[in-house]
């Protein structure tokens, strides 16, 4: 995907998420990192993955933290593990096959909902069965 300049603020924010443990200094550190960063690759004809993996590498380089979304990853699994028996009954219960299809496709789509940082989305932990069964039940 082409970096467009949308792409800078939602990398910034996602960096700010990948940080909010360390202090102030560490924080301003990786932005300064990144700004400079940011700069240097921007005019490049690189992708999104591409630039991400750059941001990444100076977050573990300043932070000394190779997985820094670590405790959040945990947690949504876990979490992800509680309700996937849930949905799997959910979903093996529907006889229509074309409807289990597309209720399992829905599930499947709702794990974008763990996406961190995407603009205008925060992903709600505590009440993900009930947006996987919003997202379930929405008709096309």
């Amino acid at each position: 995907m082409k970096v467009y300049p949308e792409c800078v603020p939602c990398m910034l924010r996602r960096a700010l998420i990948f940080c909010e443990k360390e202090d102030e200094e560490v924080k301003r550190k990786v932005m300064e990192n990144l700004l400079k960063l940011f700069t240097e690759k921007f005019p490049e004809d690189i992708s999104t993955t591409t630039l991400a993996y750059y941001r990444n590498k100076v977050i573990e380089d300043v932070t000394q933290n190779k997985d820094p979304m670590r405790d959040i990853k945990e947690e949504s699994f876990s979490i992800a593990l509680e309700l996937y028996p849930v949905f799997k009954e959910y979903a093996t219960g529907i006889t229509e096959n074309r409807e289990r299809f597309t209720v399992s496709l829905r599930i499947a789509l709702a794990g974008n909902m763990l996406e961190f940082g995407a603009r205008d989305h925060t992903p709600d932990l505590e009440n993900l069965g009930e947006e996987i069964h919003k997202i379930i039940k929405t008709k096309p």
